[in-house]
């Protein structure tokens, strides 16, 4: 119960940030799959479900607002996170992949994965 309460209040907080930028959009909640929380899964298994739950659900967006995951800290893992960033967009209306963010803005906007914008 506790978990729908953050969430409701997640999408007010959305709603109210889209409402101040003077961005006509509706907010809609999509519960994760639950392999998303399993540890067992890889980086790339979550990007593609991520993807095709994103899919499923964007028919009639116009442009996705995705929250830039960190880049590596090592640099032999570049060519892996460019597959994954491939893999979350692949498919997907206009992608804007979004970071430096206040710790604020960032929590508030894109706590939920993504935003779009419905035609």
């Amino acid at each position: 119960k506790q978990w729908y309460h953050r969430r409701v209040r997640e999408k007010l907080q959305l709603e109210e940030i889209l409402r101040i930028l003077r961005i006509d959009a509706d907010v809609h909640t999509v519960p994760l799959p639950g392999q998303l929380t399993a540890h067992d899964i890889t980086e790339a298994e979550r990007y593609s479900t991520l993807n095709q739950l994103m899919r499923e659900h964007s028919t009639h967006t116009v442009v996705t607002f995705l929250y830039l995951p960190r880049p590596p800290l090592n640099d032999a893992d570049n060519s892996a996170y460019l597959e994954n960033l491939c893999r979350l967009s692949e498919g997907l209306p206009p992608c804007l992949l979004v970071s430096g963010l206040s710790q604020v803005a960032r929590r508030e906007i894109w706590s939920m994965g993504w935003c779009e914008l419905e035609k």
